[in-house]
């Protein structure tokens, strides 16, 4: 994530449940994933289950991205009012 949208997400955190569920499990997944990472050499199930981590992340990101476009949105919105 670019660090405007972080700094944005960090801003948004307190007012918005949803968005800081998302940044929390995100920011968790991370951690899992880099779990594996330092490993080194992974068992076939620990690459699978290193893969779904991947997924959720991504999802978690792809949730992340449609609440702060929804923001700017209606940001855009009220400042063209």
């Amino acid at each position: 994530m670019e660090q405007r949208d972080e700094e944005l997400i960090i801003s948004l955190l307190p007012q918005n449940p949803e968005l800081k569920e998302a940044w929390d499990e995100h920011r968790r997944l991370a951690v899992e994933i880099e779990r594996f990472e330092q490993r080194g050499h992974l068992t076939a199930p620990e690459e699978v289950e290193k893969k779904n981590f991947q997924k959720l992340k991504l999802a978690e990101k792809d949730k992340i991205q449609h609440i702060l476009d929804e923001y700017r949105r209606v940001e855009e919105a009220n400042s063209s009012a």
